[in-house]
């Protein structure tokens, strides 16, 4: 598979219409655009990403924490892929049609 030459770099995701109505995925991703994250690793359930968390430190909100984790999109969640560091793979497009 093409990603697995991917892993550690940005890529673009586009999420598909059955991700945007998923709560637990919401709470990590903005599932009306593109997202653009690190490849993590690539298996036979879908893409592991890098994201940002934003966590306040204290009640009163005065210092912000960015924590990084590591979110698996499913396969089925994927819409499209775009890899900017390899321009010879065009988008593909994924997931159950």
């Amino acid at each position: 598979m093409f990603l697995e030459e991917c892993v550690g770099q940005i890529i673009y995701i586009r999420l598909n219409e059955t991700a945007r109505h998923d709560a637990t995925l919401s709470m990590f991703i903005n599932a009306d655009t593109f997202v653009g994250t690190k490849l993590v690793a690539v298996d036979e359930l879908g893409l592991w990403l890098e994201i940002l968390l934003e966590t306040k430190t204290t009640t009163e909100a005065t210092e912000t924490l960015m924590l990084t984790s590591v979110v698996l999109i499913k396969w089925n969640f994927l819409d499209g892929v775009f890899v900017p560091e390899k321009p010879h793979l065009v988008e593909r497009h994924m997931g159950f049609r």
